[in-house]
């Protein structure tokens, strides 16, 4: 059933790579159907895709899909050989006006803990989004289009490294934490746990894409319990801490894994991403399979 887009309750406010300032309540396209990325059965597990030739170190880089060229930077650790397989983690960037900046939130957010565990971190950067502001778009994810996206995303990169398709794994802040709280809910089989950054979801009425009946209707239904790590801080003046909260009652309900973390460094408006924290949450969500 398609979700009625919904425009944001409050302004959209611009932001930095550290500090995204996206708005409180997504497009209204999370309940979609997509063609997202098929459930990848864990049977390649670790042989892994065999992919070659791809870029070294942290780089911007291109795929075209639908006749559209979308950019998304790439974190190779530095121990990564192409011979062993590695987990591949996708993170998607909140609501916000061009320049997108994800290769510096990229390397900021998850760069140092990719390093340290050996895994790839890839940005996508959004496409814009006419809907939530006229006269200067936002780039925002939405779940049918963008679900389509991302399985060509993972495909490609499997050509380019070698990559385990059993440990893949979901992160967003933002608007972009509404993004991978519906995508991850409808592939539960093909990502291994879900971190968001200030997401969460709307209790008060059933009429937004990112309501909680939504997500309860997604959980109820989807095959695997995924695991979620939820992140939110109660200063937070762009997003509701209650909207974190909310979906933590959601997930717990239907007996999902949850950890949570409201504690750290949020910035000046309680909005940002706290890097020293996410060592904790990939030693969580890495103790998790398929």
């Amino acid at each position: 059933m398609r979700i009625t887009l919904i425009l944001a309750l409050l302004p959209l406010l611009a932001c930095s790579a550290s500090e995204d300032k996206g708005p409180q309540v997504p497009d209204g396209a999370v309940g979609q159907a997509d063609r997202g990325p098929p459930d990848l059965a864990p049977d390649s597990g670790p042989a892994g895709t065999g992919g070659s030739g791809g870029l070294p170190g942290h780089t911007m880089q291109e795929l075209t899909h639908d006749g559209t060229k979308r950019a998304f930077a790439v974190h190779v650790p530095p121990k990564y050989d192409g011979k062993t397989p590695v987990p591949l983690l996708l993170h998607f960037h909140g609501w916000r006006p061009p320049p997108i900046g994800v290769s510096d939130e990229l390397k900021y957010v998850w760069g140092p803990s990719s390093d340290a565990q050996t895994f790839i971190a890839v940005a996508p950067e959004g496409r814009p989004c006419p809907e939530l502001n006229a006269q200067n778009p936002s780039y925002c994810f939405r779940q049918t289009e963008d679900g389509v996206y991302v399985a060509a995303l993972i495909e490609h990169l499997g050509k380019l490294y070698n990559l385990r398709l059993d440990r893949l794994f979901l992160s967003g802040h933002s608007g972009g934490a509404f993004f991978v709280q519906g995508h991850g809910l409808s592939h539960s089989t093909t990502y291994v746990a879900v971190t968001t950054f200030s997401g969460g979801c709307i209790a008060s009425s059933d009429q937004y894409g990112n309501s909680c009946s939504v997500y309860k209707q997604l959980a109820a239904t989807a095959p695997r319990k995924i695991p979620f790590f939820v992140v939110h801080h109660p200063d937070d003046q762009v997003v509701p801490v209650s909207y974190s909260a909310e979906l933590l009652k959601v997930l717990k309900a239907a007996g999902n894994p949850t950890s949570s973390e409201s504690s750290y460094n949020p910035g000046s408006s309680g909005h940002s991403i706290d890097s020293s924290i996410v060592p904790k949450i990939w030693s969580w969500v890495d103790g998790f399979s398929l």
